[in-house]
């Protein structure tokens, strides 16, 4: 415990000059560039929750296009079968009435953690 207490205020001493150093390299990049880029100094829990938003919302750009993928190159019986899957899909499958599909491990992922 002694030594944690001797190095940990170096460890956040060095934290905040890295960071300061990175705040004005940022900066000064905004100010060659006229871009406007988000504080360095943002929690790791905020950025945990934009990574969130940003998985979540990249798997509906990947779904389309693997949706048309399947539509543009499959053919023959690979495209009849999946005609039948979107059939089935949009007929029986009512996850968006009944609250979702009950998985466990998917529902307890950390994800939904950073997310809220």
């Amino acid at each position: 415990d002694d030594m944690k207490q001797q190095i940990l205020p170096q460890v956040e001493e060095a934290g905040n000059k890295l960071l300061d150093a990175t705040d004005d390299a940022v900066k000064s990049l905004s100010a060659s560039t006229g871009i406007k880029f988000a504080p360095v100094n943002i929690p790791l829990k905020r950025r945990r929750q934009t990574f969130a938003v940003l998985l979540w919302s990249s798997g509906y750009i990947l779904a389309i296009a693997l949706n048309i993928l399947a539509i543009r190159y499959w053919t023959g019986w690979k495209f009849y079968l999946y005609l039948i899957y979107l059939g089935w899909k949009f007929i029986y499958q009512t996850f968006h009435k009944d609250g979702g599909l009950p998985i466990p491990w998917f529902r307890n992922a950390i994800i939904w953690k950073w997310f809220v």
